[in-house]
């Protein structure tokens, strides 16, 4: 399972990476994709209208299986706050079960 956290509007998708690496306590990491032992997270913007994937900007937050609800509540509610600084409208967070 994984936090799927969207938003609408323009982003600074760059930005964005680098607050959220800061949030979890990576320092060197691709801007599309953040991890560590702890967590898996991809940023990605869809502007595909016949995609299976949310229109807009969105964050998958994966936890290992140590993360403590608490934490992934506290990362998902401060990725959504970033998404919304970095000019994210209308932030939005949902579980969604693994695939398959």
């Amino acid at each position: 399972m994984f936090i799927r956290i969207t938003a609408d509007g323009e982003v600074d998708g760059d930005a964005l990476s680098e607050s959220i690496a800061s949030l979890i306590g990576v320092f060197n990491s691709v801007p599309q994709f953040i991890t560590n032992d702890d967590w898996q997270i991809e940023i990605m913007e869809n502007d595909e209208e016949d995609d299976d994937l949310p229109q807009g900007w969105f964050v998958d937050c994966s936890p290992s299986d140590e993360v403590s609800w608490g934490a992934v509540s506290t990362v998902a509610e401060g990725v959504a706050k970033l998404l919304a600084e970095h000019g994210g409208a209308n932030p939005k967070a949902q579980l969604v079960g693994d695939e398959g």
